[in-house]
């Protein structure tokens, strides 16, 4: 199963005065094929100029670890 298959826990939140929108997920080691615990966080953020941001946050649970994470394979953003 993807990471986009998980329900995450949405932490809603503001940086520099701007919105945010935390969704963290932690990947247990062997998920995915990844070599141990892999901790990813996407933030979401509408800027004071109505402009989206979007910032991509991965760690693993081994030291020095150099393991290739795509995150997302094409960003999608529907605003109505």
């Amino acid at each position: 199963m993807g990471f986009n298959r998980h329900v995450r826990t949405a932490k809603p939140g503001r940086l520099a005065n701007e919105p945010t929108l935390t969704l963290p997920y932690l990947s247990q080691d062997g998920e995915e094929g990844y070599p141990s615990n892999l901790k990813v966080t996407v933030v979401y953020t509408l800027t004071n100029e109505d402009a989206p941001r979007l910032h991509y946050y991965c760690r693993t649970g081994r030291r020095c670890s150099t393991t290739p994470t795509l995150t997302s394979k094409r960003a999608r953003l529907k605003m109505c």
